[in-house]
């Protein structure tokens, strides 16, 4: 056995006689046992032994009621009996033996239950072994049958019920003052007044007390007195009562101490019946009604729902608070009565009342049933005990005997449908007695001592607040008396408090048992408050707030918001400019925050809300006022629910501002609205949004709408998508275009809160099993700054976790940072969100589609190693980690910036530990690797970002902003229409890497176009020109261009602005995929580096210059594709007029260094032109430079200075499309690289309008460093085919070096590279070296212009075809000049021909020693002249000298001689001597001097000009000619045998005078065989005079030259003519002849 917990420990004499009484009890059941009363088991069954079962009621979960006739008094009971294994259930065991336990210690009692045990150990259905408690005790009045339901749980109890149809009159009488409701079984002199009054507990519900004024007055009406507020209970008044007023028997049916294991407490009735049942139950009761049935005593059972009609009364101030009842939103206590004979079954505890139409109206006085139960807890409390779950479902109803009537005779009970007193009996009830009702309190199952201090549970709506949390040593007593009044207070309102029109609450803590407000009814509570309620909260009306900055807290077991009903604290936060001190504040007319705003203005708890919103900013108008704080707890049991079909709002309210010139105010943020609840259901909507915007007087005076607040929903028992309403927290609409919107506000849900197993106290302190937070700002332009934001206000939390994220389309989320975050001293104090599943390593890819994703400066975003971003934008100006593949696909965008950059973990530790990471950091692309020790990105090491691998698709957009340095990847495409943007980085070259392959398909686009120099900025090397002029870079006017063409690094100038602005320059990028042979770049689309139009428009506007072209430099193991590759200038801009157009931008320099393929095996364009010009306004710029290093790195031996590279062929392109060129714009060589002076290129192919030089040293200087030279050798060139002849310069102080090619060889001057097939694979490479360039040089694809002190070394032999050499500069080395067709030369006194006539030279031949002893030339070996300078300037001595065709040979003013051993003159070219009219100029032939038919060499009008002459030759008047050999007397002049001068100029009429012949010297008498052969034409005649139109005096013309032709022989027909100019007809002719 074991001791009863619940008494004191008896002393050996009570035990002993308790076990006595125990033995004597026991043999005399036994002797009176039958054969039945042997169960299956053969142990002795009680029940058996004192019931006869006779019918079946209904079943349960675990237990079943029957009908069961009682053997000792005949009287049939309800019998209520286990039938659920439970054998060797520990708790269930524990659970029957404590109220075993209780009964024993409380002893028998009219008014509480009482029960009996069986003996038999089986716990199964059946006889045999069964554990029945009988919840009817037999009263010494009568029988008491009824059913407890303490296994149900749930919400307020159903413990009496009236029939269907009672009105509350009809039912309970008019309720007095004094609480009272007649007729009365209790009052013999009730009256039956039916003034409507209402009672003392309903007029202190209207005064804003319900549950605390109605305590008291029930507690005033039974003799004891109470007072308080809220859920705290009060001492019993009656606990010192008479302990036994029932006459408690210590020879009870319930023993002291029991067998401990052989006890089985019967359960609710749990599931419901099935339909057979019911009609079996049914047939019973029809069969109890046939005459001669059997009668037994009353059963009966009270837990069925039933709603009274409303009653209209209320007070002045609206509140209803009287006894009506409503069928939708209350269950009210009702009274079931059946036959005397009926047993209640299942079907008839329907809430809906349709087995309830065998019952018929009976009136019950309250102060009976509080009068029983108050007898019942007295003697309960007397023992030292507290029931602890004191509520309807425990209060059991029967009726007694029939009681004696005034004359003391017994009134019987009427048979018929009730079984219950005559109506006439009922009306003469206290006066004549009657059948009273019998209250009992059952369940003792929760029983404890009076100060036992451990935690009970109970029914929410009835239990007391320290029930739950109990203070040790405290009376729990009290709480049983609390109980019982709020049951009191529904009996007596005939409801739960009820608001039907309008209603104010003060501030503070209410408690209710059920409130329910009516459709049109507004209950207003001052705030702060908090309203308890232990049932139902019904809002069909309005439930609001009143007050400012305060919350609303509201508690129920059940909340119902209907389709109608609102339960609003809008408007009730801050007022115009107040927040809480966390929270940011706006300028002027902006909206408050609180959930959403600026990134560090938002504030309060995501995941539990409880601030009030800021108020708005005013302007004019005053601001709007944020919304209130409420919370909501449901979570009192597991069917707690919240149910929104209304609405429940904290939103902001829109600020002021009317009438003209009004700047209206901002709105209020959103407010804050928290739901704890076992579940939520409905189609309603909860909503913290905030204000909208006010439109101002202009509508460009609008204010700003209020920012979102928060909601946050903890729901235990069901899903989010068990609510199908809508919950929303975001910013208020704005005024148009002219108020913005204010920033989203957060709503959290926390599905299943308190199941997640293991929970992170810091990422999951609610335990939930799914985290989902939404933000979501309608379809409203947020501007950028504005975010929803998790602000970390719990001390010491930094980590969040979110597991789904929900983001609306225009809304923006982010975390905002711990206040000791320094990105300097403390970088790594951070705050840190993860968003998805959580793991401890993020494995799986990751989706960026549903929304976007912003890291700021210093933040961090840990990311899975594959991203994909779809329709979306990743914008990244803080560090990436773990991320390793990026895909941006179609409609996705990613900004990557200079504060930003990716970490990348290149050791054996980390999962990314591949040899793209180890590469990525060897080459320093990425600014922190594990490696180096660094751990994040910062300070100057930002601005890179390597990959695996990144793939662009559909029209995707990647854009570097200004200030990144490098990107990269093992792997990157750029495919369909997607585009790569570099950034602009002008002092600095970006670094774009490929390890394995980097793609561009057709139509996609990497460019660096505009990235380069604004408007007047370039690089310091660079040069600039006036206004409207583009930028340059590869070209411009000589001197003008910069930048490296073999290694180009420089971005583009901006153009100089006009009226309109200039463009932008090109940027710079290098691309690197070398890693490994196989490594390639495969373009099919775009890779550019353009420069962009000047600004300009509008009228008489000068458009400013284009930008120029940047720099591409391509390193790459293999280069393919069909694309293009361009750092062409920008366009010109036209100007208005068109006079004012701008000029084009230069072209740029790209470089490609192909180690593993030829240029040939790309197909594409690579270009980098000068920009278009504007029509014939606006001139081109010059031509940059495209260089091709093939097989780089191959070449054998290389001279570091002019194949630094290694290239086995050097390639050089300079185009400019077909535009016209000016002469000034050159593509230009610099040497850029400290110590450089030499430059070699195998290959120059020109454009057909190109120009190209090389650019002098600054330490050049004519005179004092005339050998302080940069030096280039060109091998082949070649040209496009078209118009236009291009043209390579030789600037003075460069010396170009044109070596030609010899077949099958690349001759580059000093070295010859033998190229063979098999190079491609890695063959050798022959080299031989000459002292000189042998090769014959033909100059036909480009002209050449040698510049003054500008030096080319030629080969020996030159062929000038269709193109032309002007030489301002000296020539060395070529010893034979061909001039063929269409080709011209032009040789100035400023140049000559230096020659090596000793035998140190290869070109030490004869001529060479015979043209420096004829002083034909100007620098000769011999005589220590190294080079052609000064005065000696302007003779050229040549081996050959041919001209055939139409090829023309110029000799400029100035030049003195030219010769060559042999020299012709053919078909009909021409030679034409300068202008010398002081010195005769001498033409030398050492051996022969051939003049063929058609040919000609000519002086004409080389001499004197108009009125000159020399000082010997006279003149004549106006018009007339020039004298020479002829004239008047004493005017001629001149050797006639060794003529020397040139002829007089004529004199000028109107008409200028003609010009002398000039004069010249043949020399071919070097041998016996020199020969001069003229079949063509050698003159120096005078030209014609000038002079046309009316009355014109035409000039005299001018005198013939001299020729002197000194040669060892002459022959041939041609001509040798020294004549005088012709003279010009005047006008009129007879005149002015």
């Amino acid at each position: 056995m074991s001791q009863n917990p619940l008494l004191e420990v008896p002393d050996a004499a009570s035990a002993a006689r308790f076990a006595d009484r125990r033995r004597r009890r026991q043999r005399r059941d036994v002797a009176g046992r039958s054969g039945s009363s042997v169960g299956p088991d053969g142990r002795v069954s009680i029940f058996a032994m004192q019931f006869e079962e006779i019918g079946f009621a209904g079943r349960g979960a675990f237990c079943e009621v029957v009908r069961a006739r009682s053997r000792v008094d005949g009287v049939t009971y309800a019998v209520k009996r286990a039938v659920q294994q439970r054998q060797g259930d520990a708790e269930a065991a524990a659970d029957l033996l404590a109220e075993v336990h209780a009964m024993a210690a409380v002893g028998r009692h009219e008014h509480l239950e009482s029960a009996f045990t069986d003996s038999g150990s089986g716990f199964g259905p059946g006889e045999s072994g069964v554990a029945a408690l009988r919840f009817g005790a037999v009263s010494e009045d009568g029988p008491l049958a009824g059913r407890g339901d303490s296994a149900q749980g749930g919400p307020v109890a159903r413990a009496l019920a009236f029939s269907p149809g009672c009105s509350p009159s009809a039912a309970t009488g008019p309720v007095r003052s004094n609480g009272s409701a007649g007729p009365s079984c209790n009052d013999a002199e009730s009256s039956d007044d039916d003034d409507g009054e209402v009672s003392a507990p309903s007029r202190s519900l209207r005064r804003g007390r319900p549950q605390a004024a109605a305590k008291a007055d029930i507690r005033s009406y039974f003799g004891g007195g109470a007072s308080g507020r809220g859920r705290q209970a009060t001492p019993s008044a009656t606990a010192n009562a008479d302990s036994d007023a029932s006459g408690s028997d210590s020879d009870s049916d319930s023993d002291a101490f029991s067998d401990n294991g052989d006890l089985s407490h019967g359960m609710g009735m749990g599931a419901a019946m099935s339909e057979a049942q019911a009609d079996e139950a049914d047939e019973a009761w029809r069969r109890s009604q046939r005459p001669g049935a059997e009668r037994g005593g009353l059963g009966a059972a009270a837990t069925s729902s039933f709603a009274l009609a409303p009653h209209a009364s209320g007070g002045s101030d609206g509140c209803d608070a009287g006894p009506s009842l409503s069928q939708a939103s209350f269950q009210s206590l009702k009274l079931a009565q059946l036959s005397q004979s009926e047993v209640m079954g299942r079907d008839d505890m329907h809430s809906d009342g349709t087995r309830m139409r065998r019952a018929t109206p009976h009136a019950i006085d309250i102060r009976c049933v509080a009068l029983h139960l108050a007898r019942g807890l007295e003697h309960l409390h007397a023992r030292g005990l507290a029931h602890l779950d004191v509520k309807p479902r425990n209060i059991l109803v029967g009726y007694s005997r029939p009681l004696c009537d005034r004359a003391g005779h017994f009134l019987p009970f009427v048979a018929g449908l009730t079984g219950l007193p005559s109506t006439d009996a009922l009306a003469g009830a206290g006066k004549s007695g009657s059948a009273a009702p019998v209250f009992k309190l059952a369940d003792l199952g929760r029983c404890a001592r009076w100060n036992d201090d451990r935690s009970r549970d109970g029914d929410s709506d009835y239990i007391a607040p320290e029930t739950l949390n109990p203070v040790p040593g405290q009376d729990r007593r009290p709480a049983d008396i609390f109980a019982l009044g709020l049951i009191m207070l529904e009996m007596l309102s005939g409801s739960s408090p009820r608001v039907q029109e309008t209603c104010v609450l003060a501030s503070g803590d209410w408690s209710f048992g059920s409130l329910s407000i009516d459709a049109g009814a507004t209950l207003t509570v001052a705030l702060p408050a908090k309203l308890k309620i232990s049932n139902s909260l019904t809002v069909a009306g309005i439930l609001t707030g009143s007050g400012q900055q305060a919350s609303l807290e509201i508690s129920a077991t059940k909340l119902t918001v209907e389709r109608a009903g609102v339960l609003s604290v809008d408007g009730r936060g801050y007022v115009q400019n107040q927040r809480h001190a966390s929270c940011g504040s706006g300028p002027a007319r902006w909206g408050g925050f609180h959930g959403g705003g600026p990134a560090g203005e938002a504030c309060g708890d995501y995941e539990w809300p409880t601030l009030a919103g800021a108020g708005g900013t005013p302007g004019t108008g005053a601001g709007g006022t944020g919304g209130g704080s409420l919370i909501i707890l449901c979570n009192a049991s597991a069917s707690s629910e919240v149910s929104i079909n209304g609405t429940v709002s904290a939103r902001g309210t829109t600020g002021g501002g009317t009438g003209s010139y009004a700047y209206a105010g901002g709105a209020g943020a959103g407010g804050s609205i928290l739901i704890v609840a076992s579940r939520m259901s409905g189609w309603g909507t909860v909503s913290a949004d905030g204000g909208d915007a006010r439109t101002g007087n202009p509508v460009s005076f609008s204010g700003y709408a209020g920012s979102g607040g928060r909601v946050a929903l903890h729901i235990s028992g069901s899903r989010a998508a068990d609510f199908h309403g809508a919950v929303t927290a975001r910013s208020g609409a704005p005024a148009g275009d002219a108020g913005l919107p204010g920033g989203p506000g957060s709503v959290f849900w926390c599905e299943l809160a308190g199941s997640a197993a293991g929970p992170d106290d810091e990422t999951n302190p609610f335990r939930c099993a799914l985290r989902r937070l939404e933000v979501d700002n309608s379809n409203f332009a947020t501007p950028a700054t504005m975010h929803s934001q998790i602000v970390p206000v719990a001390p010491g939390r930094t980590r969040f976790e979110v597991d789904e994220l929900h983001l609306g389309r225009t809304a923006r989320l982010s975390l905002a940072p711990l206040a000791a975050f320094d990105p300097t001293d403390s970088p790594d104090v951070r705050s840190l969100l993860t968003i998805g599943a959580t793991r401890s390593t993020v494995m799986q890819p990751l989706e960026v589609s549903a929304a976007s994703i912003t890291v700021h400066e210093h933040g961090r975003a840990v990311l899975p190693p594959t991203v994909v971003v779809r329709g979306a934008s990743l914008v990244v100006d803080g560090e990436l980690v773990g991320m390793r593949s990026l895909l941006l696909d179609t409609g996705s965008s990613a900004t990557l910036s200079k504060l930003g950059g990716i970490w990348v973990n290149d050791t054996a530790l980390g999962a990314a530990g591949e040899s793209w990471a180890q590469w990525a950091c060897e080459s320093d692309l990425v600014p922190a690797c594990a490696s180096r020790g660094q751990l994040r990105a910062s300070g100057d090491a930002r601005g890179r970002y390597g990959l695996a691998r990144l793939r662009m698709v559909g029209d995707a957009t990647l854009e570097l902003t200004e200030g990144v340095t490098a990107l990269g990847a093992a792997e990157l495409w750029v495919e369909d229409t997607a585009s790569l943007t570099l950034p602009e980085l002008p002092a600095q070259q970006f670094r774009l890497l490929a390890r394995d392959s980097l793609t561009v398909a057709t139509g996609a686009a990497i460019t660096a176009d505009g990235r380069g120099y604004v408007q007047n900025q370039r690089h310091a090397s660079c040069g600039s020109g006036p206004a409207r002029w583009g930028g340059f870079h590869g070209g411009g006017p000589a001197g003008k261009a910069c930048g490296d063409y073999e290694w180009p690094t420089l971005a583009g100038a901006g153009g100089t602005p006009g009226t309109g602005a200039g463009g932008t320059g090109g940027g710079s990028l290098i691309i690197l995929c070398n890693a490994s042979a196989s490594s390639e770049v495969s373009i099919n689309g775009t890779v550019s580096a353009r420069g962009t139009t000047g600004g300009g428009t509008g009228s008489y506007a000068y458009a400013g210059g284009a930008g120029a072209g940047g720099s591409i430099l391509i390193v790459a193991s293999r280069m393919s594709g069909w694309g293009t590759v361009s750092a062409d200038g920008g366009d010109a801009r036209t100007g208005n007029p068109v006079s004012f157009s701008g000029y084009a931008g230069s072209g740029g320099r790209v470089a490609l260094h192909i180690s593993g393929s030829r240029a040939a095996d790309f197909h594409g364009a690579v270009t980098a032109r000068s920009g278009a010009p504007a029509g014939d306004a606006g001139l081109p710029g010059g031509p940059g430079s495209v260089f091709w290093c093939e097989l780089a790195g191959s070449a054998a031996g290389p001279d570091d200075e002019t194949n630094p590279f290694r290239c086995a062929l050097r390639r050089l392109e300079v185009d400019n499309s077909n535009f016209a060129t000016p002469a000034t714009m050159h593509s230009q060589i610099v040497p850029v690289a400290p110590g450089r002076t030499r430059f070699e290129v195998d290959e120059l192919h020109l454009g057909r309008t190109a120009r190209l030089s090389l650019a002098p040293l600054d330490a050049f200087d004519p005179t004092d460093s005339p050998d302080v030279r940069s030096l280039l050798t060109i091998g082949a060139v070649t040209s496009a085919p078209g118009t236009g002849s291009p043209v390579v310069h030789v600037q003075g102080g460069t010396t170009l070096t044109f070596a030609g090619v010899a077949a099958a060889a690349v001759q580059t001057g000093l070295a010859t590279s033998v190229v063979r097939p098999d190079d491609l694979d890695g063959g050798a490479v022959t080299l031989q070296t000459r002292s000189t360039v042998m090769q014959p040089l033909e100059v036909s694809a480009a002209s050449i212009t040698v510049h003054e002190h500008g030096r080319a070394v030629l080969p020996p032999t030159v062929v000038v075809r269709g193109a032309s050499l002007v030489v301002d500069g000296e020539l060395v080395g070529m010893r034979s000049l061909l001039l063929d067709t269409g080709s011209s030369a032009t040789l100035s006194k400023l140049g000559g021909i230096w020659v090596n006539d000793t035998a140190l030279g290869a070109a030490g031949e004869s001529w060479a020693q015979w043209a420096c002893e004829s002083d034909l030339v100007p620098a000769c070996a011999s005589r220590g002249q190294l080079r052609a300078s000064g005065d000696a300037r302007g003779r050229y001595g040549l081996a050959r000298l041919r001209m055939v065709g139409d090829a023309t040979l110029e000799l400029t003013e100035g030049v003195t001689a030219l010769g060559a051993a042999e020299l012709w003159v053919e078909d009909t070219a021409s030679l034409t001597l300068p202008e010398l009219p002081a010195q005769q100029f001498r033409l030398l032939a050492r051996d022969s001097l051939t003049v063929a038919t058609g040919a000609a060499i000519t002086a004409d009008g080389r001499g004197y000009v108009q009125n000159q002459r020399h000082a010997s030759c006279g003149s004549g008047p106006a018009r007339w000619g020039g004298f020479h050999g002829g004239g008047p007397a004493g005017k001629a002049c001149g050797d006639y045998e060794w003529p020397t001068l040139a002829g007089a100029g004529g004199t000028p009429g109107t008409g200028a005078g003609g010009t002398g012949g000039g004069s010249l010297i043949i020399l071919c008498n070097a041998s016996a065989s020199s020969e001069v052969s003229i079949n063509g034409t050698v003159s120096a005649r005078g030209t014609t005079g000038g002079g046309t139109g009316s009355y014109a005096y035409a000039g005299g013309a001018g005198a013939g030259g001299s020729i002197l032709i000194v040669a060892s022989r002459m022959s041939g027909w041609g001509t040798v003519s020294a004549d005088g100019g012709d003279a010009r007809t005047g006008n009129p002719s007879a005149t002015f002849l």
